[in-house]
């Protein structure tokens, strides 16, 4: 059983939300020696002083102007706000007339983001997280005074990261650390690859900042520096791309009970979810994909379907290998240089008299002839991972191009006397399509070899329109 140490950590995330007076540090300023008050202020915190006798008069205090490197004492430390942002000139209750700044990102003194340490980084949870049906667990024991089994492991980057879902007194947080030495950077790069994956697999993006304790012995039982940082919003989605569970999404009780004795469906091997954790990690382009998903899921139906679809065309052309003139209609170049070159000459002798304007527009477009389309694109990550169409897939494909001209599919073909109701459940029910297509290219990319849920059925009667096929899919 693996020995965690959370209690100091947590206890410093408790306390750094409390207001305490202080003193601010910087060197040759106004503010050296200033009295201040220092509380918690949305993600980040907010630093008040006083400025009753006009000390801060000048244009280096005025609103908007960015301080850097100021100290404070505070919570048992010597502490460095990398920026803060005076954001008012106001009274306060206590301070009289007084300035305000505010900043998220701060250190104790003498931290270095390059030189090598041990770290955990500590994660304040919205909710009360566990991913039994999602991906496998591991147990540990907290010095927070009992044995858990809401562990999450990922092998990746030569590097294993642990996850421990913990909770104290009512307040839920992620504890992640690393078994290796390494810089800040090194590890919280890898802490965001871990945090997107765990987001995507549970439907739960949590961010909205984090703290990172530094320590110099392996067991991370006594922190020597912190590192706290704002990050983007939370997202909380009520949409996950499987779950182990039957009773959870199936509608139909006696298949759920079929299923659960049959134990056919199972969460994410550790090797599975590393190997997801790897491809974040490795690619920019890929995490953009699956925040694009997050985002599109907690979205307006006006911009859900075109989010998915967007997040769909990014990801067909980071799955699609090397290669792709053979999706092209002519597969030769030197076919298709022969054919564009004869097109230019027949429109340059027989469009002789159009203006140059309108004769380099479509030489231009002779120049495209030979482009892969956008349905050719799209089905292309699929064949290659053998992942089978339906035609009513196919069809969902189709409607990529209606986002992108203002078009709501008419699904149902209800026609133009289509009601605002049925083009909102059009939309929702091209969303759920495009979401599973979504989950089974990436599940099947990262090698999850089980069943996807798939969520146009789950919500058949959201939707009104009644499906003939299963609650799970597997490719």
């Amino acid at each position: 059983m693996i020995q965690k140490y959370h209690l100091e950590p947590v206890t410093f995330m408790e306390q750094i939300r409390s207001t305490v007076t202080t003193s601010l540090s910087k060197m040759g300023s106004p503010l050296h020696g200033t009295e201040a008050k220092l509380t918690a202020y949305g993600k980040g915190f907010k630093i008040t002083w006083p400025n009753g006798d006009g000390r801060f008069r000048d244009k280096r205090f005025d609103l908007g102007k960015r301080l850097k490197r100021v100290g404070i004492r505070a919570y048992g430390y010597d502490i460095l706000f990398s920026d803060l942002f005076i954001t008012s000139h106001h009274t306060d209750k206590d301070l009289g007339v007084a300035i305000s700044a505010t900043g998220g990102y701060l250190h104790s003194a003498g931290f270095r983001e390059s030189s090598p340490y041990y770290f955990q980084v500590l994660i304040p949870s919205q909710k009360k997280m566990d991913a039994y049906h999602t991906i496998a667990s591991y147990s540990f024991d907290s010095d927070l005074g009992y044995r858990s089994s809401d562990g999450v492991l990922a092998n990746f980057a030569r590097d294993e990261l642990q996850a421990c879902f913990i909770h104290k007194e009512g307040r839920s947080y992620i504890a992640i650390d690393s078994p290796n030495r390494q810089s800040y950077q090194e590890f919280s790069d890898k802490v965001h690859a871990f945090k997107n994956a765990l987001g995507y697999v549970t439907g739960y993006l949590a961010a909205d900042n984090g703290c990172f304790f530094a320590y110099t012995h392996k067991t991370k039982e006594k922190p020597v520096h912190f590192h706290y940082t704002e990050w983007r919003s939370s997202i909380i989605s009520s949409y996950l791309p499987l779950y182990a569970n039957p009773y959870g999404f199936v509608r139909d009780r006696r298949l759920a009970e079929r299923l659960y004795r049959k134990k056919v469906l199972r969460p994410m091997t550790t090797a599975e979810f590393s190997r997801l954790c790897q491809r974040l990690h490795d690619s920019t382009v890929f995490t953009g994909v699956v925040i694009l998903m997050l985002e599109a899921s907690v979205a307006s139906l006006l911009f859900m379907p075109g989010g998915f679809a967007i997040a769909l065309e990014t990801l067909a052309g980071l799955i699609i290998e090397p290669g792709k003139d053979k999706l092209a209609p002519m597969k030769t170049p030197a076919l298709s240089k022969r054919v564009r070159k004869g097109c230019s000459e027949v429109i340059q002798r027989e469009c002789e008299g159009l203006p140059e304007e309108d004769l380099k527009v479509l030489l231009g477009r002779i120049q495209h002839l030979n482009e892969v389309t956008n349905k050719s694109r799209l089905r292309q990550p699929f064949e290659q991972l053998g992942v089978i169409l339906s035609a009513t897939d196919l069809y969902i494909l189709s409607t990529r191009n209606d986002f992108l001209h203002g078009r709501t599919p008419d699904v149902t073909g209800a026609g133009e006397h289509r009601t605002e109701k049925r083009a909102g459940l059009d939309l929702y029910y091209v969303s759920m399509r495009f979401y599973t297509l979504l989950n089974r290219l990436i599940l099947k990319w990262v090698g999850y070899e089980n069943y996807v849920l798939n969520h146009a059925k789950i919500q058949e009667n959201t939707t009104l329109i009644k499906l003939k096929e299963p609650y799970h899919l597997k490719d």
